[in-house]
Protein backbone atom coordinates (compact mmCIF):
# COMPACT_ATOMS: atom_id res chain seq x y z
CA UNK A 1 0.00 0.00 0.00
CA UNK A 2 1.19 3.20 -0.87
CA UNK A 3 -0.33 6.75 -0.13
CA UNK A 4 0.67 10.01 -2.15
CA UNK A 5 -0.21 13.70 -2.17
CA UNK A 6 -2.21 15.42 -4.57
CA UNK A 7 0.91 15.87 -6.85
CA UNK A 8 1.58 12.41 -6.87
CA UNK A 9 4.56 12.31 -4.36
CA UNK A 10 4.46 9.14 -1.92
CA UNK A 11 3.41 10.10 1.90
CA UNK A 12 3.38 6.65 3.04
CA UNK A 13 4.19 3.44 2.67
CA UNK A 14 3.26 0.15 4.22
CA UNK A 15 5.42 -2.62 5.49
CA UNK A 16 4.90 -4.84 2.68
CA UNK A 17 6.35 -2.01 0.05
CA UNK A 18 9.47 -1.79 2.05
CA UNK A 19 9.89 -5.71 1.80
CA UNK A 20 8.72 -5.95 -2.37
CA UNK A 21 10.69 -2.89 -3.45
CA UNK A 22 13.90 -3.17 -0.94
CA UNK A 23 13.67 0.16 -0.30
CA UNK A 24 12.86 2.03 3.08
CA UNK A 25 10.28 4.06 4.00
CA UNK A 26 12.16 7.02 4.47
CA UNK A 27 13.90 6.60 0.90
CA UNK A 28 10.01 6.32 -0.88
CA UNK A 29 8.72 9.34 1.00
CA UNK A 30 8.57 12.72 -0.94
CA UNK A 31 9.31 10.32 -4.17
CA UNK A 32 7.16 10.50 -7.15
CA UNK A 33 4.57 7.39 -7.34
CA UNK A 34 6.89 6.85 -10.24
CA UNK A 35 9.63 6.07 -8.82
CA UNK A 36 8.14 3.14 -7.13
CA UNK A 37 4.65 1.92 -9.36
CA UNK A 38 5.89 1.53 -12.89
CA UNK A 39 2.79 2.91 -14.97
CA UNK A 40 1.60 2.14 -18.35
CA UNK A 41 2.31 5.50 -20.34
CA UNK A 42 -1.54 6.79 -20.84
CA UNK A 43 -1.81 6.13 -17.32
CA UNK A 44 0.79 7.62 -15.99
CA UNK A 45 0.47 10.83 -17.61
CA UNK A 46 -2.62 11.19 -15.09
CA UNK A 47 -2.25 12.58 -11.85
CA UNK A 48 -3.39 10.52 -8.43
CA UNK A 49 -6.44 12.40 -8.51
CA UNK A 50 -7.47 11.25 -11.87
CA UNK A 51 -6.53 7.87 -11.11
CA UNK A 52 -8.46 7.60 -7.65
CA UNK A 53 -11.15 4.66 -8.45
CA UNK A 54 -9.42 2.70 -11.29
CA UNK A 55 -7.63 -0.33 -11.45
CA UNK A 56 -5.18 -1.66 -13.83
CA UNK A 57 -2.13 -3.66 -14.68
CA UNK A 58 1.43 -2.23 -13.45
CA UNK A 59 5.16 -2.96 -12.38
CA UNK A 60 6.99 -2.62 -8.43
CA UNK A 61 9.92 -1.57 -9.18
CA UNK A 62 12.75 -2.02 -6.74
CA UNK A 63 16.09 -1.90 -6.36
CA UNK A 64 16.49 -5.50 -7.26
CA UNK A 65 13.14 -6.93 -8.70
CA UNK A 66 10.19 -5.51 -10.88
CA UNK A 67 7.21 -7.36 -10.26
CA UNK A 68 4.28 -7.86 -11.95
CA UNK A 69 1.08 -6.09 -9.72
CA UNK A 70 -3.09 -5.12 -10.02
CA UNK A 71 -3.21 -1.86 -8.60
CA UNK A 72 -6.58 -0.16 -7.06
CA UNK A 73 -6.09 4.03 -6.46
CA UNK A 74 -8.82 5.15 -4.41
CA UNK A 75 -9.09 8.72 -3.34
CA UNK A 76 -8.82 9.21 0.73
CA UNK A 77 -11.97 11.23 2.79
CA UNK A 78 -13.73 11.01 -0.62
CA UNK A 79 -13.81 13.97 -3.43
CA UNK A 80 -11.46 16.97 -3.42
CA UNK A 81 -9.29 14.37 -1.56
CA UNK A 82 -5.69 15.71 -1.05
CA UNK A 83 -4.86 12.39 -0.28
CA UNK A 84 -4.71 8.92 -2.65
CA UNK A 85 -3.86 5.04 -1.52
CA UNK A 86 -2.42 2.72 -4.22
CA UNK A 87 -3.28 -0.74 -3.52
CA UNK A 88 -1.04 -3.51 -5.20
CA UNK A 89 -1.31 -7.34 -5.17
CA UNK A 90 1.46 -9.48 -6.37
CA UNK A 91 0.31 -10.99 -9.83
CA UNK A 92 4.02 -12.87 -10.29
CA UNK A 93 2.31 -16.47 -9.17
CA UNK A 94 -0.89 -15.78 -11.34
CA UNK A 95 1.53 -14.90 -14.00
CA UNK A 96 3.78 -18.25 -13.39
CA UNK A 97 0.19 -20.63 -13.44
CA UNK A 98 -0.49 -18.94 -16.85
CA UNK A 99 2.94 -19.88 -18.80
CA UNK A 100 2.48 -23.26 -17.23
CA UNK A 101 -1.22 -23.69 -18.15
CA UNK A 102 -0.19 -21.99 -21.83
CA UNK A 103 2.80 -25.08 -21.71
CA UNK A 104 0.10 -27.87 -20.74
CA UNK A 105 -2.15 -26.96 -23.44
CA UNK A 106 0.62 -26.30 -26.10
CA UNK A 107 1.78 -30.15 -25.08
CA UNK A 108 -2.04 -31.88 -24.97
CA UNK A 109 -2.64 -29.58 -28.09
CA UNK A 110 0.50 -31.36 -29.79
CA UNK A 111 -0.65 -34.75 -28.37
CA UNK A 112 -4.03 -34.44 -29.55
CA UNK A 113 -2.67 -34.10 -32.84
CA UNK A 114 -0.51 -36.69 -32.71
CA UNK A 115 -3.22 -39.22 -31.82
CA UNK A 116 -5.42 -37.66 -34.93
CA UNK A 117 -2.58 -38.53 -37.28
CA UNK A 118 -2.04 -42.06 -35.67
CA UNK A 119 -5.68 -42.75 -36.19
CA UNK A 120 -5.76 -41.57 -40.03
CA UNK A 121 -2.85 -43.71 -40.97
CA UNK A 122 -4.69 -46.47 -39.17
CA UNK A 123 -7.91 -45.95 -40.73
CA UNK A 124 -6.28 -45.75 -43.88
CA UNK A 125 -4.86 -49.11 -43.18
CA UNK A 126 -7.68 -50.56 -42.52
CA UNK A 127 -9.68 -49.36 -45.74
CA UNK A 128 -6.53 -50.64 -47.82
CA UNK A 129 -6.83 -53.93 -46.35
CA UNK A 130 -10.80 -53.99 -46.52
CA UNK A 131 -10.84 -52.90 -50.42
CA UNK A 132 -8.14 -55.89 -51.41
Amino acid sequence: MIVTDNDGNVSAVHGATERLTGVTAADLIGEPLGQILDLPDDVARLTPGALAGTTGQAEIAGDEISLPVLYTASALGGHGSHAFVFVATDMSQIRQLEVELQRAHRSLSQSVSSQRGLRTRSTRRCSSSATA
